[in-house]
């Protein structure tokens, strides 16, 4: 019998025209505005503690970005808990990235999920939202 949760996960998703997001932390900013957005273990508090695909995990939802930042504390004791109350939701501009460098997009726990294998530079940050650990936006 096929379950219906891998059914779902075997819908294709349909790779947006523009924009895709990246969640992380303001505390990140300074080195990302520098650096870019740095593949897995790029930044100085590392990643998840479980096993990742090498690159950039990028959604096509903001929301499912900061959902990927709690998870990121969640898993990592170097991330602070109250840096959750300043979470960041990047835009990133993907027709300034190589579109090549783009791994199948797939669905992880209801978000749809879209892997680059590479740096993505400054230049394809259009849009830092900032929000709290309950979603709210804030003006910083």
């Amino acid at each position: 019998m096929i379950m219906l949760k891998s059914l779902l996960e075997r819908i294709p998703i349909e790779f947006p025209k523009r924009f895709l997001y990246h969640g992380t932390f303001r505390a990140f900013l300074p080195s990302i505005k520098k650096r870019g957005l740095l593949p897995l273990g790029g930044n100085e508090a590392g990643n998840y503690k479980f096993e990742m695909l090498y690159g950039v995990y990028l959604t096509d939802l903001p929301s499912s970005a900061g959902y990927f930042a709690e998870m990121a504390q969640t898993e990592n004791e170097k991330i602070p808990e109250e840096w959750l109350d300043e979470k960041a939701i990047l835009t990133i501009n993907i027709r300034k990235l190589d579109k090549s460098k783009f791994e199948e997009p797939y669905v992880y726990d209801k978000q749809n999920i879209f892997l680059y294998k590479d740096a993505i530079p400054p230049t394809a940050i259009v849009n830092v939202e900032y929000t709290n650990r309950w979603g709210n936006k804030l003006d910083l």
